[in-house]
């Protein structure tokens, strides 16, 4: 573990994983299954029988979440979650049966390394987890491909463009998630760019394109976010 601890940066992306992908480097592979095992929580924690009147919220309280997923015991990488994320699936006509929930939708968490799992991890580690399409009303979401704009996220200047659904939502929001992060948030103040500063990268498995050139260009030119994506052999680019 101490080599996770003391190589970090580079896992995670500091040289965009030069020298340590082909062979695959094994304390990389271990650190892809992990942030794949957090994802898999999401799902994991995630009520989606249709005849519950509980349908759409998480399965488990935020303080037991990992453990009830498996994820606890005899796993050095410890984590708290503090949120869980909702989304609303409102106007979707397939989105049935509602529950108490009604058209919220839980679909990801917030948790933070413990000082136990940050000595392991080499840092205080920020997670954001998002779950990938389960239910009906997600699926329609899915459907909507046209391209939109997203001056929220790339500003005014910027003409770049993504799918106006969530497909295959998961590692698109989380892709959205970190490229926010970077070309809106925190990476700006003078401790980003300090040597205790912070890295921002994605870990993504099976995921497809999701927006044109411009927003290809634009994502590429953000120094501070690293992307790696996990596909299965044979799988399209």
């Amino acid at each position: 573990m101490e080599s996770i601890a003391s190589k970090w940066r580079a896992l995670s992306g500091e040289n965009d994983w030069e020298g340590l992908l082909d062979p695959l480097d094994y304390d990389l592979r271990r650190y892809i299954i992990h942030y794949g095992e957090r994802a898999e929580a999401t799902g994991a924690g995630f009520i989606g029988e249709v005849t519950s009147k509980n349908v759409g919220l998480p399965r488990y309280p935020k303080a037991t979440l990992f453990s009830k997923v498996g994820l606890e015991q005899g796993n050095p990488f410890k984590y708290t979650v503090k949120k869980y994320i909702y989304a609303s699936t409102s106007g979707i006509t397939e989105n049935t049966p509602m529950g108490i929930a009604g058209n919220s939708n839980y679909i990801g968490f917030v948790a933070v390394s413990t000082d136990q799992g940050s000595e392991i991890l080499g840092r205080r580690d920020i997670l954001i987890s998002w779950k990938g399409t389960c239910r009906l009303a997600e699926r329609a979401i899915d459907k909507q491909i046209d391209l939109v704009s997203s001056p929220n996220i790339f500003g005014s200047d910027n003409n770049a463009k993504i799918h106006h659904g969530w497909t295959q939502h998961g590692c698109r929001i989380s892709s959205l998630t970190a490229t926010d992060i970077v070309f809106n948030g925190s990476t700006s103040t003078p401790r980003y760019h300090s040597t205790q500063g912070l890295s921002i990268h994605s870990n993504c498995a099976s995921m497809s394109s999701f927006g044109r050139r411009r927003f290809r260009q634009v994502f590429s030119q953000l120094e501070y976010l690293h992307f790696l994506r996990v596909r299965k052999q044979g799988h399209r680019p």
